[in-house]
């Protein structure tokens, strides 16, 4: 099932991002896809980076320490192997441009980062694909974030883009302040593509107020050991249980929200001729005699004439003769 028919199906698309969490460990990678896949993750997304092409060399620490959590490209390959067998997407943030026609034999989807959503060759090396791409909005302004719609235009057909350009609002703080979430700007996204949220929050309440307010996809970061300390990003991921507790919540949502139509149910149906009023004479009425607004009451159930008719028979001569509490 492709991207958009997953979102068409179920109401949203869940996004397991383990990022580096992995520790640089490949066995503990493969452990983190299988718990995502059983915890209800529809994909699972991973970094590839290439500490030399990412970072300045003088910044030696972090080059180093970067170094320790990267996966190489063989051993990524070997788990798109492994998520095919689980039957689990898997996808990377891919943070080195020479790398991404490689990987664009491997994975059904891209992701843009905050921290390269102004790096527009990106954009033009990633649109040439022609898959479905989520791009996180953190560290742009409201203005910033139209001067993206623009580009994103620029870049991708915009029918292409409606259904598979994923603009996704996020605040890359780690980890993020409730009061700086800011949820509400999702509604002022723009309809020209999906909306989604990128939460870097500790628990799942941002996530599932995201899906209410309009997006689509959701991405969650994941660990095994929400108390890991050895990096940042654990203590603000879920783990097993509480991913599939954001699982089970979105699946509710989904019933809370319904379609956007509005019908009568068929448990109101039930309850409309009970609570509905009807036109009941008040007092003894004769034929001929004008009907004033005295001489009725409106009583629970509906039966016969409804209030809608109010207008019609009021000040009008009575076409025959009705006791008193009878139903006009």
């Amino acid at each position: 099932m492709n991207f958009q028919a997953k979102i068409n199906k179920q109401g949203y698309f869940l996004i397991a991002e383990i990022g580096n969490n992995h520790g640089g460990s490949i066995k503990t990678a493969k452990k983190m896809i299988y718990e995502a896949h059983n915890s209800g993750a529809d994909a699972v997304k991973l970094q590839y980076i290439l500490p030399e092409n990412l970072v300045h060399p003088s910044e030696k620490l972090r080059v180093n320490q970067l170094k320790k959590l990267c996966l190489t490209k063989k051993e990524i390959v070997e788990l798109f192997r492994y998520s095919k067998k689980k039957k689990i997407q898997l996808f990377a943030s891919i943070f080195d441009i020479y790398e991404l026609s490689f990987f664009n034999k491997f994975q059904k989807f891209f992701k843009i980062a905050s921290g390269d959503n102004n790096f527009d060759e990106m954009f033009n090396r990633i649109s040439k694909f022609k898959k479905p791409t989520f791009i996180s909005t953190g560290f742009l302004s409201e203005k910033e974030v139209k001067n993206l719609n623009l580009k994103i235009l620029k870049y991708w057909d915009k029918k292409f883009a409606k259904n598979n350009v994923c603009i996704m609002h996020c605040i890359s703080k780690y980890p993020t302040d409730q009061k700086d979430l800011n949820l509400l700007f999702i509604n002022k996204m723009s309809d020209n593509f999906i909306k989604g949220f990128s939460d870097h929050s500790i628990g799942i309440d941002a996530c599932l107020a995201a899906n209410i307010l309009g997006a689509k996809v959701i991405e969650k970061h994941f660990t095994l050991n929400k108390r890991n300390i050895k990096f940042r990003d654990h203590q603000l991921s879920s783990d097993p249980k509480e991913l599939l507790d954001l699982k089970k919540q979105l699946d509710k949502n989904q019933i809370l929200l319904g379609k956007k139509i509005k019908k009568v149910s068929k448990s109101e149906i039930k309850e409309k001729k009970k609570s509905r009023r009807g036109l009941v004479a008040k007092i003894k009425i004769k034929k001929n005699q004008i009907i004033r607004s005295n001489n009725l009451k409106y009583l629970r159930p509906e039966r016969k004439k409804s209030l809608e008719n109010f207008f019609k028979i009021i000040n009008k001569k009575s076409r025959k003769s009705y006791s008193e509490n009878e139903y006009l």
